[in-house]
């Protein structure tokens, strides 16, 4: 009895060896397809005269689909074609890739689709001296699985640069005010209703940015007024509004340009001196030698004034000043040599 299980043991062996033209190819692992074949062949892998078939070992129930194929060949051949495919039953094959460098190739197919079975078939092997070709495989990584789904947009259309926002449930919505140019910018506002910007404290109030109907002027409302700097205001209008609880401003205010009554358009300040010819009080080397703009400046009457001085601001419509020196309610006449006038200038 013991005898007869051993030689049935040992045929069901030999007859698995002969028959044996699929392998198994784990994840990680290296599989050889064909091993130094001699002879061209279109058969497909596993089939009589084709090379071996290698069948995937799932990992967690998910067959890999990103491969790694490797031809190596010897003898230098003159021509070569390997054809790289794959089988869902190990009948019917698709070609995934292919080759026909005659030196070898490294390859990697990052497939959508995955297969239970990979291999090769060297359908073109001529020239050079004894040539032999070999393909061997290794699956790099496990293919990650696709969804599909649909989004609802019943709140408005995805239009190009929108921001898009949520709608309630699983639904999306955008907005013609909120919208962006493509690229760094965030626009608010529409025709027929100007943007705003609020920042919300961590407890409570909020701070607002909000610009007029041509984006002239900005007015900013909160309980504190930013700060200001860096060039910030550059050359546009700039205005701050106080609420009424907003206290007082303490800060600075420093301008590179003109501050205008935002009411009236006149001019409050400018960083402009103003200026003097040296026979501008009549006689010689008069001079503005100090000044804060025409807020507050120092002229040099210079000598042999006549006791009036004419200022060139060069800003506004009126564009210069006299000033004159009177001796008493009626009568003018001139300064001491070399006096100095504290003026200050104010545009109406």
């Amino acid at each position: 009895m013991t005898k007869r299980l051993i030689l049935l043991l040992t045929l069901f062996t030999a007859s698995l060896a002969v028959g044996q033209t699929t392998t198994l190819l784990p994840q990680g692992g290296l599989g050889i397809s064909c091993n130094a074949i001699t002879t061209a062949t279109s058969a497909n892998p596993g089939a009589s005269g084709g090379c071996t078939s290698l069948a995937l070992v799932t990992s967690g129930g998910t067959l890999p689909g990103n491969y790694t194929w490797q031809v190596i060949t010897t003898g230098t051949p003159a021509t070569l074609t390997v054809n790289f495919v794959g089988s869902l039953d190990g009948v019917t094959w698709v070609q995934l890739d292919t080759t026909s460098t005659t030196t070898g190739a490294t390859k990697t197919v990052a497939n959508a689709n995955s297969y239970r079975f990979l291999g090769c078939i060297p359908a073109t092997l001529t020239g050079g001296s004894s040539p032999t070709v070999t393909c061997q495989i290794s699956v790099t990584s496990t293919a990650s699985g696709g969804g599909s789904g649909t989004v609802t947009n019943t709140g408005g259309n995805l239009t190009a640069n929108a921001v898009v926002l949520g709608a309630g449930t699983n639904d999306t919505k955008v907005s013609t005010g909120i919208t962006t140019n493509g690229a760094s910018e965030l626009d608010l506002g529409v025709s027929g209703t100007s943007g705003v910007l609020g920042l919300k404290g961590s407890t409570s109030g909020t701070f607002t940015a909000t610009t007029d109907a041509t984006a002239a002027n900005t007015t900013l409302t909160g309980a504190i007024l930013p700060a200001v700097s860096n060039n910030a205001l550059g050359s546009a209008s700039f205005r701050w509004s106080l609420a009424a609880t907003s206290g007082n401003f303490t800060g600075t205010i420093t301008s590179g340009g003109t501050i205008v009554n935002g009411s009236t358009g006149h001019l409050f300040f400018s960083p402009t001196a103003p200026s003097i010819l040296a026979a501008g009080c009549g006689g010689s080397a008069a001079s503005i030698v100090a000044n804060n703009g025409p807020a507050a400046f120092q002229v040099n009457v210079g000598t042999s004034n006549t006791g009036a001085c004419t200022i060139t601001s060069g800003l506004g419509t009126i564009t210069s000043v006299v000033l004159q020196n009177y001796t008493d309610i009626s009568g003018t006449g001139a300064w001491v040599d070399s006096d100095k006038l504290v003026v200050s200038c104010w545009a109406y």
